[in-house]
């Protein structure tokens, strides 16, 4: 599996379970490559939960 398909699924998965969001709702998510190094966003994923 792709760290960004990890990615992914650990950021649409942590707001559903937590009740922050539903079935139908768009998740805007956002990464850089290194992780945690500030001003490396370079990553832009839209996710409808379904």
């Amino acid at each position: 599996m792709t760290t960004d398909k990890k990615v992914k699924i650990l950021a649409t998965l942590g707001p559903a379970t937590d009740g922050m969001a539903q079935r139908g709702d768009t998740l805007v998510i956002t990464a850089g490559a290194p992780f945690g190094q500030p001003g490396s966003t370079n990553s832009l994923l839209i996710e409808t939960l379904i």
